[in-house]
């Protein structure tokens, strides 16, 4: 049973097109679905005129030539959150996807995560576009909420764009044409029923990587040094792309950033700072659309203390507001059986939050930026949500499917990016920092390190497949796993010396010193050829 229609991918000796086998419901907006792929699968394409046995000879070749590209996708696939919907434009902001129908022409092509794979037909007799489901990579979560007694739902969207879509230490910063990485637009979505009326909100942020030109590529070290471009006009130049696809859409900006002010993410800062200044100088439009605070989450913040969190958003409250979000009641119309928003309220702005990897800090930020956003919105209902403390609990048949929101939806995009759920994770969910909490960030720490460091490359890889960055008919010796082969000899010379003290304890010998210092000598020259011939490959 297929129930979806990605694209075509098209490997060394054949094409694949990408289904969905199973998916499950895990949103309904305006009674419009959208599904989470469970289970994909790539099925080979024939030709339906050769006998039989041509075919069987011809898939058998086919699948031996394309398995290693075959095992990167579908790792892939099986890491990515992939959502899609047959009604309702994921790639559109809510008001939008209530009206807009599904169209190639008018979806938005930054979030639609296989548009690569399905262009090649736009220009096609036949009308294929009909047969391919719109998909978006992130998340999409949704919860029944109360408040004081009134029913409704709580939604939230995380569009991946795919313009500089990658992992990690593999997607760092821009693209000459101003792409960031690891950018992502997160929508909150509320419908409340109070009385004969359907309230609704709607309002978006943005996370992406530090808008310059950097790398941070694995070394093995837990944490590999930021080399930063030396020229200052380079940054200049795609900054100022980026920042003006930002304002033409969202009108204003407002950057935060979250980096250390010292170490190397203090260096990258500086940098960051310096560039900004320089172009809103350059640029009276952007002075006027665009701004910058620098907050040290990790000075500001130690321990669980997130006190100072609250002030500074306290002292953001009047500009996080002043750009509104969109908000007012659906109306239904008999004739053409859909629902459209008459609006009260539209966002004029946007927040744009940054930390190095936009994963940890960056969504725990964002969640507190859609706790004000929330308080504002039911307080505007008449409800008693106007506080002092940004950051206080709200009744439990709203706080905690707001919390559960924001946390799975930070861990989905930390999977996709960093190979782990998302760290600060239970502060998040809970409200509270423990030492349960510490152990577990400490437990995915050290899965990233291994993960970054030897699997993440042929993550990468599959993306650029699927983008069109490579053609896998260039690498026809495309060996897939080299980065698992490599930790496990690393692992193992690791042991010899281990081992081999073990074994002539076993006969009671002793080994000397210089023994054991020339069987080091040999084990670290094995795990360094193994390292580099692997890189080599």
């Amino acid at each position: 049973q297929i129930d979806a229609v990605f694209g075509i991918i098209k490997l060394i000796s054949n094409s694949y097109i990408l289904v969905s086998e199973q998916s499950k419901e895990v949103a309904r907006i305006s009674n419009k679905s959208i599904y989470h792929v469970s289970k994909h699968s790539l099925i080979p394409l024939i030709n339906c005129s050769e006998d039989e046995n041509t075919v069987k000879s011809k898939d058998t070749e086919s699948l031996t030539k394309d398995v290693n590209f075959l095992k990167i996708l579908n790792n892939n696939f099986n890491n990515v959150k992939m959502y899609f919907s047959n009604s309702y434009d994921l790639t559109a902001y809510y008001e939008e996807s209530l009206t807009n129908d599904l169209l190639w022409d008018t979806i938005n092509k930054s979030f639609f995560f296989f548009s690569a794979l399905i262009e090649k037909f736009k220009d096609s007799d036949f009308k294929l576009l009909n047969y391919f489901s719109g998909i978006i990579i992130g998340f999409v979560g949704q919860k029944p909420i109360e408040v004081e007694g009134h029913e409704g739902i709580l939604t939230l969207i995380s569009r991946k764009d795919i313009n500089r879509v990658g992992v990690r230490f593999f997607s760092r910063g821009i693209d000459k044409s101003g792409n960031a990485g690891n950018q992502a637009e997160t929508e909150m979505i509320i419908e409340l029923q109070i009385g004969s009326e359907r309230k609704v909100m709607s309002h978006r942020q943005i996370r992406g990587s530090i808008p310059l030109h950097w790398t941070q590529k694995p070394t093995l070290k837990y944490s590999p040094p930021i080399v930063v471009d030396s020229d200052p006009s380079k940054h200049s130049k795609s900054s100022t792309l980026h920042y003006l696809r930002l304002v033409n859409k969202y009108n204003q900006v407002s950057c935060v950033n979250l980096i250390d002010k010292k170490g190397k993410e203090g260096n990258i800062g500086k940098v960051f700072e310096e560039t900004f200044n320089k172009i809103c100088k350059e640029s009276k439009f952007l002075l006027n659309s665009i701004d910058l605070q620098w907050f040290d989450y990790h000075a500001q913040c130690k321990g669980s203390d997130i006190f100072k969190l609250s002030e500074f958003l306290k002292s953001n409250q009047d500009k996080i507001l002043n750009y509104k979000y969109i908000s007012g009641k659906l109306s239904h119309n008999q004739n053409s059986k859909t629902n459209s928003v008459i609006l009260q309220t539209k966002q004029s702005g946007i927040i744009r939050t940054n930390c190095i990897d936009c994963l940890d800090r960056t969504n725990l930020f964002q969640s507190t930026v859609g706790r004000v956003v929330l308080r504002d919105f039911l307080s505007s209902l008449g409800f008693k949500y106007e506080t002092d403390d940004l950051l206080a609990s709200m009744e439990s048949t709203i706080e905690k499917p707001f919390r559960e929101l924001w946390t799975d939806n930070g861990n989905a995009l930390s999977m996709m990016y960093a190979g782990t759920p998302a760290l600060k994770s239970e502060f998040t969910r809970t409200g509270v920092k423990t030492y349960k909490g510490k152990i577990e960030d400490g437990k995915f720490s050290v899965i990233r390190y291994f993960k970054n460091n030897f699997m993440d490359a042929e993550n990468q890889d599959s993306y650029d497949l699927i983008m069109g960055n490579i053609q896998a008919k260039n690498y026809p010796e495309y060996k897939e796993g080299v980065g698992k082969q490599t930790l496990l000899l690393l692992i193992l010379f690791a042991l010899i010396p281990i081992l081999t003290k073990i074994i002539f304890s076993l006969f009671n010998r002793r080994l000397n010193n210089l023994a054991l210092f020339t069987i080091l000598i040999m084990t670290f020259g094995l795990m360094g050829i193994t390292i580099v011939g692997n890189l080599i490959r």
